[in-house]
């Protein structure tokens, strides 16, 4: 998935612990690629005052959890942001508004780079808000980017991409074989009543292609230009 960042800069670590050292930073509105998401815990300290003004360690009071992205840098070098910092998933969509100005600045009063019609499909990297309003910074399918005011009329489109398709299919043929496995063990059992296993089998393999059915919709898509991690 790709993503904004949204903060005035960002550091990225190469790794998710404590005592990793920076490898980068990334600034306001360059472009991420997001991977897997990290969950690390830890426990903390603290400190109860004794008599006499002493004080003493006591454990497991708290416990934290950290939470860590991984990203894509230039050269494929992978690295981590924390958790918290703040993006803006990009996202494709659609005009559904008979004209809208395409504008320069985020501003009324700004330069009209071109003026949108119904239909025309956008890549929205952000919003911006000003004492005007809010205002959506797209891209059009030329590359050209400028700021719409947010009253006009978006429709999100799906985002497809290779990965997520072929893991759709490697499961909908995991629940294939696995029904398949169920529904010839009960077939080829002694027993008389096995109607329900079958059922739960045929059941299985429903699924299974309904999954497969959607990855492979999703890879053609993809294939058809329409991958964000190939633009």
């Amino acid at each position: 998935m790709k993503a904004v960042l949204t903060e005035e800069k960002a550091t990225v670590y190469g790794s998710t612990d404590e005592h990793s050292i920076s490898i980068a930073t990334i600034h306001k509105g360059e472009l991420l690629e997001l991977g897997k998401v990290v969950r690390k815990g830890g426990k903390l300290f603290e400190k109860k005052p004794l008599r006499g003004g002493l004080w003493y360690p006591k454990l497991n009071l708290f416990y934290t959890e950290k939470v860590w992205v991984e990203i894509t840098l230039p050269g494929d070098q992978k690295g981590y942001i924390e958790g918290n910092t703040s993006i803006f998933a990009v996202k494709k969509a659609a005009l559904y508004s008979k004209t809208a100005d395409l504008l320069e600045t985020a501003n009324k009063n700004g330069f009209v780079i071109k003026t949108l019609k119904d239909g025309a499909i956008l890549t929205v990297i952000g919003i911006d808000k000003t004492e005007e309003g809010s205002w959506f910074k797209v891209t059009d399918e030329n590359g050209v980017t400028g700021y719409l005011l947010s009253t006009a009329k978006l429709k999100e489109i799906p985002m497809y991409n290779r990965d997520s398709a072929k893991k759709n299919m490697i499961t909908g043929l995991a629940f294939l074989i696995l029904g398949g496995g169920v529904a010839i063990f009960n077939i080829q059992s002694s027993q008389s009543d096995n109607t329900i296993m079958l059922y739960i089998a045929y059941a299985i393999i429903f699924f299974g292609i309904l999954q497969g059915g959607q990855g492979l919709a999703e890879f053609v898509r993809a294939r058809r230009g329409k991958d964000p991690s190939k633009q």
